[in-house]
């Protein structure tokens, strides 16, 4: 069976390895780091004499799991993925936020570390102002707590820390003026800068003994161009070679570098908060004329977006110092490349330029697939790469690689202008006998049924002989018989042509649909999946077929799933092992972590078996801030190993700073 793209970009996939008792180790660790209690604790300010770091005590708090008081040195518990928000009695301290070791007023207000940020400061001047101060801590005793309830009571036990620093003395001194009626002592709102001092001073020194990491990456490359990308937690202030860059307020970068052709270049990425240095990365990349086999194993992502062109390259095959597979090597300016032919010898990007694989350079003359009048397309290669097709253009590659490439003359004829179907090569298959083309239409079509006029059958698929070039059936299906929706995701054709599995999307929704086009039927109908399903491949000697979904901003999901050639569900875990809970669940909404990443849309496998998705972050997603479950370190892609069940264990991310935007990608030499 011969599935665009690269011929095996949906297509026939190895067997995988037998799990061996380390994967199993490696599952068994990722399960129990999910199940341990870790102790974190919360600062606000810094005692010079003594030289120590002041923590909160009395502060109430509770996660998904865990609930309590902060205690001495300033301790509350919490579970890994877990979100945290903490109270002053009932009046909550800034906003539901993830849990981390250590925990400041800065961590309690989303997409800032600005000490001065005004929500920042009057959170800080409360905790500062209320409690009994030691040397070590401050300490917020009951009494407080009752009058802060009390004083609030009326607003929903509120306080508006978003306002002025001047506003904020008004709307607390309430507050302070029965403190110092009802306990007898004084209490006084301290001012905005000295609670900004402490809390910095708190925070540098925090950070000093916190420590970081240093990463390396070795690199040879023979690409112009370089997407210099990294993550660091929060930082402040991030620089390449001592000069500044901006990152994103999730703490991650990207700089297209151009590299100095023929010699090394070399890179230095720093990042820095409150005037200290939390990370630091390496890149050594030496410019050489590389050139690649057509087996060796190379990843090519490119952008759904037409207004955007550009393609990030991974060598696969090249090995990390840590040990692991796969380095990003390239980035591929104002370029999609989309296709590859089955020797591997040749790429094709969306407007129908030729590239050689070794060198990554443009060849011969580009394939006139815009005498269509499109300008992209998905070209799909016959098994043989005897042809190539895209839009309603045939192209002899044969002939074409002997005049451009082989420098022969060959007076064939190369460029025909008619094929019977608009050709896609994402939503196209070629049998494994190499006869016949299912390609289905997006949107997909629909008609009134021949034989029941007042009744819709949907063309799910045209079957073409590719021996005569002439359409031999088309696999049309009753309308009530689908879950069909809006948005064609994909459609994957088993290697015999008897059974297709077809995807869609709409109304927040994905489903799938399991076809007999023989007797042109439907088997298996499954609902309630993830949004926007993306591209579907054989795995398992292709007894199973696995696909991923984008998911959406509002509701979430991107999961990956494995079904059997009968639909039945084997994956009822995401790619976090996390249980999926399809939409419609009564536990999806308070729960929304269990509904999955955002943002697997493109999948493939290489020949190790490891699994390639695409990883997405999103704040917020609409109204539900729980609901996603991915990290802001995991936006590229990511590298998963499938286990027995349809579980997965997580390896590495590629990362190159990806917002919500799709892409697609395919694996050349597999």
């Amino acid at each position: 069976m011969h599935k665009p793209i690269c011929c095996r970009f949906f297509g026939c996939l190895i067997i995988l390895i037998a799990l061996t008792f380390s994967a199993c180790s490696d599952m068994e660790y990722e399960a129990e780091k999910h199940d341990i209690v870790y102790q974190g604790k919360f600062i606000y300010g810094y005692n010079l004499e003594k030289d120590i770091v002041q923590t909160v005590n009395g502060l109430r708090y509770n996660t998904e799991t865990q609930s309590g008081v902060t205690e001495s040195g300033g301790k509350f518990n919490y579970k890994k993925n877990e979100d945290i928000t903490f109270y002053i009695g009932n009046v909550k301290m800034g906003d539901k936020v993830p849990a981390q070791d250590v925990m400041s007023p800065v961590d309690l207000v989303p997409n800032t570390i600005d000490i001065e940020n005004q929500k920042v400061t009057n959170i800080s001047r409360l905790l500062q102002s209320v409690g009994t101060v030691t040397d070590e801590a401050i300490y917020i005793p009951s009494q407080v707590v009752s009058v802060i309830e009390s004083e609030t009571v009326d607003n929903d036990n509120e306080i508006n820390f978003d306002v002025s620093s001047e506003q904020f003395v008004s709307d607390t001194k309430e507050i302070f003026n029965t403190l110092q009626n009802t306990t007898g002592e004084s209490y006084t709102l301290v001012s905005a800068k000295e609670a900004q001092d402490n809390l910095k001073k708190a925070l540098v020194e925090s950070e000093q003994e916190s420590g970081f990491e240093s990463y390396t990456n070795t690199i040879s490359t023979h690409f112009q161009y370089y997407p210099l990308a990294a993550y660091f937690d929060r930082p402040e202030k991030v620089y390449v070679n001592g000069e500044r860059v901006n990152s994103d307020i999730t703490g991650g970068f990207r700089k297209t570098i151009t590299l100095k052709a023929n010699q090394a270049n070399a890179f230095a990425v720093t990042a820095m908060r409150y005037g200290n240095i939390i990370g630091e990365k390496q890149f050594h990349i030496t410019h050489a004329p590389v050139e690649y086999t057509p087996g060796h194993q190379i990843l090519y992502s490119f952008s759904v977006d037409h207004s955007v062109a550009e393609t990030f390259v991974i060598d696969i095959d090249a090995k990390k110092e840590d040990g692991t597979n796969g380095v990003i090597i390239g980035y591929m300016k104002d370029i999609n490349i989309v296709a590859c032919s089955n020797d591997n010898q040749f790429l094709v990007d969306d407007t129908g330029q030729v590239y050689l694989s070794s060198t990554h350079q443009p060849v011969g003359e580009p394939l006139p697939f815009s005498q269509t009048g499109e300008s992209h397309f998905y070209p799909l290669f016959s098994p043989d790469d005897h042809y190539c097709y895209a839009g309603t253009i045939k192209i002899d590659f044969a002939v074409w690689k002997a005049i451009f490439v082989d420098n022969q003359l060959v007076s064939g004829k190369w460029v025909y202008n008619y094929f019977p179907v608009y050709v896609d090569s994402r939503y196209a298959t070629i049998t494994d006998d190499e006869r016949y083309l299912f390609q289905t239409n997006d949107p997909i079509k629909q008609k009134i049924d021949p034989l029941s006029p007042s009744k819709n059958v949907y063309e799910v698929s045209i079957k073409v002989d590719l021996f005569t070039d002439e359409i031999v059936d088309t696999i049309d299906i009753q309308e009530l018989e689908l879950v069909k929706r809006e948005t064609l995701g994909d459609m994957l054709v088993s290697p015999d042509g008897s059974r297709g599995f077809l995807t869609t999307h709409a109304d927040h929704y994905g489903s799938m649909d399991v076809i007999d086009l023989i007797n042109k039927e439907v088997i298996k109908n499954i609902d309630g999946l993830s949004a926007y399903p993306g591209n579907t491949i054989f795995i398992n000697n292709n007894s199973q077929i696995l696909f991923g979904c984008a998911g959406s901003s509002w509701y979430g999901g991107g999961n990956v799933y494995i079904a059997e050639f009968d639909g039945e569900m084997v994956t009822l875990m995401n790619q976090f092992n996390v249980s999926i809970l399809q939409y419609g669940h009564e536990d999806c909404v308070s729960y929304g972590k269990s509904c999955g990443q955002y943002g697997a849309y493109a999948v493939a496998q290489d020949r190790a078996g490891f699994l390639y998705i695409t990883s997405r972050y999103i704040k917020e997603l609409g109204n539900q801030k729980e609901i996603n479950n991915c990290s802001p370190d995991r936006r590229g892609i990511d590298q998963l190993r499938i286990e027995d069940g349809g579980h997965f264990t997580y390896i590495q991310t590629f990362f190159f700073n990806a917002s919500d935007s799709k892409t697609m990608h395919f694996i050349k030499g597999k």
